[in-house]
């Protein structure tokens, strides 16, 4: 199989990941808003709000391969943007595990209690961590994986436009539950008892949402409706474009849904404030910072 496949390949895997991401997502931050939310002790609160962190940068790290191909190998395929993928894929599904398992403890205190939701909490994620990594190691030492020797290769242009819009549809399903989820909130009794300023961040995340979901789907209208469906260097170009800022508004979303949940959750806009900042900038690095240096260093070699 080419580089090029493999690589489609990694992206396609990616967003069956990403899409399970999303329903958990919509669960981190829809459960702060719900009634039964305020009747749980403070610890079990916060658990919540951890659960929120881990998820989001598990959605970070399987953004990071997107990132790496179009800012590092602009759109090529190469062995280390396969290998890339399967390290942080590897690492989404770590802290998937322990979401699963936090999760389940929480919805579940209600009717079940806590000894028994804390007991399904740790079966399920362990199960997921025997699902994911326990299984599959265990075969890998079974079977012979075939070596490439060839760490990069031209990429079709036809090929390079196809993972610049699968690319795309890895990060649209994240943006499409924060924008759903910043839309349907409003309407709540809850959203009326925040503060001022918790509204005014949540006003602006979901500007950062819709600007997200806007930039992801223009390269899209741009293939149809400029190009005509045509493969193009120029469609490649301004489609990366997109992709890659479209980044910068989807993280300061996450952020900013990041801290309206926390305040409500800890009633201190300092704290809510330094897990939002943290948070956001755990994100940029991921996606900005880190690819940008591999990518000066690649060059200066």
């Amino acid at each position: 199989m080419s580089l090029a496949r493999h690589v489609k390949t990694a992206l396609d895997e990616t967003r069956m990941l990403v899409i399970g991401a999303q329903v958990l997502l919509g669960f981190q931050f829809n459960g702060v808003f719900q009634e039964g939310f305020s009747e749980l002790s403070r610890s079990t609160q916060l658990l919540h709000i951890l659960a929120l962190v881990l998820l989001a940068i598990a959605i970070g790290f399987l953004i990071v391969p997107t990132m790496h191909h179009r800012l590092v190998e602009r759109g090529q395929a190469s062995a280390r943007m396969q290998d890339l993928a399967t390290r942080m894929a590897a690492c989404a599904l770590l802290l998937f595990a322990v979401t699963l398992g936090l999760d389940l403890f929480i919805a579940g205190q209600r009717p079940l209690g806590i000894a028994a939701s804390a007991a399904m909490g740790v079966v399920f994620a362990l199960a997921a961590l025997g699902g994911w990594f326990g299984l599959e190691y265990w075969w890998r030492r079974r079977v012979e994986m075939p070596k490439s020797s060839r760490q990069r290769e031209v990429t079709p242009l036809d090929q390079k436009i196809e993972q610049m819009l699968t690319e795309a549809r890895v990060m649209l399903p994240g943006v499409q539950a924060l924008l759903g989820f910043d839309l349907l909130v409003t309407f709540t009794r809850a959203f009326e008892s925040l503060s001022a300023a918790s509204k005014g961040v949540h006003i602006a995340g979901m500007a950062c949402a819709a600007l997200a979901m806007i930039l992801l789907m223009a390269p899209a209208a741009f293939h149809r409706i400029t190009f005509g469906g045509e493969d193009t260097e120029s469609m490649h170009h301004i489609g990366s474009f997109f992709v890659t800022c479209a980044a910068l508004p989807l993280g300061l979303s996450i952020g900013a849904n990041a801290y309206v949940a926390a305040a409500k959750a800890t009633d201190h806009a300092g704290v809510a404030a330094a897990i939002a900042l943290g948070l956001s900038a755990v994100l940029l690095v991921l996606w900005y910072v880190k690819p940008l240096l591999d990518r000066r260093e690649r060059g200066a070699t």
